[in-house]
């Protein structure tokens, strides 16, 4: 059984959280700006009194548009207050990402305090451009498909959407897979 939850109404940033009861999972998805305006104390005092014997607290950062700092400062303290109150709620407690959009990710890659003490990361953004068109996508990658090497990940060969010309990666290739070093030692 699953049941959404809307956690914040602010007109810039929505937070919904998805309970499943049975695997004693919640999934907490995050859209639009996350600033200064942002209640995530708010939010992490609900998500542990809608399911006090969570053992995965998933993130999907997907719909995250832009953090500015104020909102990297908040962030930051809510990522280290659910590590520090998840082990006193269920042993085997695990935060997990996901999904992390391409914005979400170019923060974490600057602040690595951003995906916690021992981030896993499921799923990522990452962004191709099309030689032929200009067109810009962001293509959902799988952090196990890009192999172990954390120095030199296996990249997909998309093709564009609109001229089926295949598709470039569109950032510098060490900066933007920097966090993989984190993940994979």
């Amino acid at each position: 059984m699953s049941i959404q939850i809307s956690l914040c109404k602010d007109p810039h940033f929505t937070a919904a959280a998805e309970v499943t009861l049975e695997t004693r999972s919640v999934t907490l998805r995050l859209a639009g700006l996350i600033n200064e305006h942002s209640d995530l104390q708010k939010v992490s005092d609900y998500l542990f009194k809608l399911e006090p014997k969570a053992q995965r607290l998933c993130f999907d950062l997907g719909g995250v548009t832009d953090i500015n700092s104020s909102g990297l400062r908040q962030w930051i303290i809510f990522i280290k207050r659910l590590e520090n109150i998840g082990p006193l709620q269920e042993k085997g407690f695990q935060i997990v990402f996901t999904r992390l959009g391409e914005v979400f990710l170019e923060r974490a890659n600057t602040f690595p305090d951003m995906l916690g003490a021992k981030p896993r990361i499921e799923r990522i953004e990452a962004p191709f451009r099309c030689p032929s068109c200009s067109e810009r996508f962001g293509i959902e990658l799988r952090i196990e498909e890009l192999g172990a090497e954390a120095t030199r990940p296996h990249l997909p060969s998309p093709k564009c959407e609109k001229c089926n010309t295949p598709l470039e990666f569109d950032e510098d290739l060490n900066g933007f897979f920097r966090f993989l070093k984190r993940i994979c030692r």
